[in-house]
């Protein structure tokens, strides 16, 4: 086992240095990921959001969710890259449409 419970020992500190460590990396990790995605997605990149949604499996396989983190990352790019509605908006009637009826 690594570090210790007692938090005046030194292995504590190193602990919280190697938690920390890893929180910031999953963080800049989140950040890459979803640019990459929104590239990704404004370029029409079928394969490279594919590979992104890949990579995100198994990041989530081998780095369960953290205490304090930001959740998985597979679940936050694929609502990233859900796409978005564009049904058709009605246009209200011109008033030149009106004069003619």
């Amino acid at each position: 086992k690594i570090g210790g419970s007692d938090p005046m020992s030194s292995e504590f500190d190193e602990v919280c240095s190697i938690k920390s460590r890893l929180s910031q990396a999953t963080s800049q990790v989140h950040t890459r990921m979803h640019e990459s995605m929104k590239n990704a997605m404004s370029t029409g990149n079928a394969k490279k959001k594919t590979a992104l949604l890949d990579f995100a499996r198994g990041w989530d396989a081998a780095c369960p969710n953290q205490e304090g983190g930001e959740g998985a990352l597979l679940a936050s790019l694929e609502a990233t890259s859900a796409p978005v509605s564009s049904e058709p908006v009605a246009k209200p009637a011109s008033d030149d449409a009106k004069e003619e009826a």
